[in-house]
């Protein structure tokens, strides 16, 4: 086994583990996320209006105006100019009316984030799989297949601006 055939073999079998690794972060991450959005008690929403609105240019910061039965609360709310139209909804305990935000965290975002992981510790595990039934020359050349990516990509974008 020559060099180039032997660092395209430790080549590959770092890029399988690094696929490993950010797969169990993510999945991680995902189950984070779907933790924090499943255990938020502010279930319930009312409308809100704006008052005290100062902008500079990309971001707004407000105090938002609510009401839960017959009782008013202030929250501070910032949103970006771009989402003009989506600010006027509160999300608030219906047990604590004064635990609000503007901004609550979809629930969706858990599942994105263990769905990811799970697509790349798939990957992972399938070229887990290519690599221990191929033979080393094989491997080699992916491994190479796979450096030769990553160094263009590399130099592409420090290349980019000329």
């Amino acid at each position: 086994m020559g060099f180039l055939e032997s660092a395209g073999n430790v080549y590959l079998y770092y890029k399988i583990a690094g696929m490993y690794i950010v797969s169990i972060i993510f999945i991680i991450i995902g189950f984070v996320i779907r933790n924090i959005a499943k255990n938020d008690k502010r279930s319930k929403e009312t409308t809100m209006s704006l008052s005290n609105v100062s902008c500079d240019p990309r971001n707004c910061n407000a105090i938002g105006n609510y009401s839960v039965n017959g009782s008013s609360y202030d929250i501070p709310v910032q949103y970006q100019i771009k989402d003009n139209s989506k600010h006027n909804v509160v999300h608030y305990d219906p047990n604590n009316p004064s635990d609000a935000t503007a901004n609550k965290m979809p629930s969706w975002a858990g599942f994105l984030f263990m769905g990811i992981g799970s697509f790349v510790l798939l990957l992972a595990i399938g070229f887990t799989i290519f690599a221990m039934n191929s033979d080393s020359g094989t491997r080699a050349t992916a491994g190479g297949v796979l450096f030769g990516m990553n160094a263009l990509s590399s130099f592409t974008s420090h290349n980019s601006s000329y």
